[in-house]
């Protein structure tokens, strides 16, 4: 009786140590469960931030008002620079699927360069810019705003010059002067943009030495805007386009040689 006792008591120890044991195991395991779940959850809910920035992509940006019959008036400018250089290039911009804008493109090595006009109104222009930028950026590379080019018109250059900007603008502190641009500043929240600025101030021709001079802008209520939505004449477009070529173009050609570095580009634009 006592041998069967004292193996009823061994079998009875080693199963009490058997249970503990596996209570003991699947409770730890079901900890690390938890907290391994737990850590997938914070991992998931953490946006991971874009380190990366997209430094082989390049945009030059034409901004306009899209309607057809405001197609060559001066403050389409910009859409008529992008144009003429797509045509040097032999491209044509086409209607990107979103609607938003028209675009074709230029590849040189590893670097495309994006040639874009909006197709909204020219005041809505940073709206415009700002999405463009989110559908080219992916979830790990980020657009840097220094590898993009804008063009506009500006009243306060004359007609048959431009010139190339790639300082902080002061508009923005002071809220005033063209409204496309300010829109650019405030969606991009920046004035750190690089700019072409295509004159389209007031001239006249001067017969007696045959040459154009610049004329003094009248600033009367609704001048302005009757002045840069008005068409640019036959004299003055010619004009504009020779301008596009002897300065716009081989600075654009200067700028895809260098890599989008400035400093040649400066030398060709901005030369007197």
């Amino acid at each position: 009786m006592q041998l069967i006792s004292h193996c009823l008591k061994r079998i009875y120890h080693n199963i009490f140590f058997l249970n503990t044991g596996l209570r003991c195991y699947y409770s730890n395991k079901s900890s690390s469960i938890d907290v391994s779940k737990s850590s997938l959850s914070k991992s998931k809910g953490k946006k991971k931030s874009k380190s990366l920035t997209m430094e082989n992509k390049f945009l030059i940006i034409g901004i306009g008002n899209k309607d057809l019959e405001l197609s060559n008036t001066r403050h389409n400018a910009g859409f008529i620079c992008i144009d003429q250089i797509c045509s040097n290039y032999n491209l044509t911009p086409k209607l990107h699927k979103s609607k938003l804008y028209y675009e074709c493109s230029k590849k040189v090595k590893d670097k495309e360069y994006v040639f874009i006009k909006t197709n909204d109104y020219i005041n809505n222009s940073g709206i415009i810019i700002n999405k463009i930028i989110k559908d080219i950026e992916t979830s790990k590379l980020s657009f840097p705003i220094k590898n993009m080019l804008i063009l506009y018109d500006e009243i306060g250059i004359p007609l048959g010059k431009v010139k190339l900007v790639t300082k902080p603008s002061k508009s923005k502190k002071r809220n005033i002067g063209h409204n496309g641009l300010l829109n650019i500043y405030s969606e991009l929240k920046t004035s750190n943009v690089n700019r072409l600025r295509i004159g389209i101030g007031p001239i006249s021709l001067d017969k007696h030495n045959k040459k154009y001079v610049t004329e003094d802008l009248k600033i009367k209520d609704g001048y302005l805007i009757d002045y840069v939505l008005s068409n640019f004449d036959r004299n003055e477009l010619t004009l504009l386009k020779n301008t596009i070529n002897k300065r716009v173009i081989k600075g654009v050609n200067q700028l895809i040689k260098d890599e989008f570095k400035f400093v040649n580009a400066f030398q060709v634009i901005n030369s007197k």
